[in-house]
């Protein structure tokens, strides 16, 4: 289950080692305070709204 989600990851970065793994990923982005890409659409889209 390491890269339980490798085949439906959005991210563009294939060569990352947390590509397809969203618990990590996650959890790495969270750490240094960044968004996730597969988040990023939707964020862009709420900023739009307000």
């Amino acid at each position: 289950m390491n890269k339980c989600n490798k085949e439906d990851c959005l991210c563009p970065k294939a060569n990352c080692p947390r590509h397809g793994n969203c618990c990590q990923c996650i959890n790495h982005h969270l750490k240094i305070q960044t968004l996730v890409y597969c988040m990023r659409s939707m964020a862009k889209k709420e900023n739009l709204k307000a």
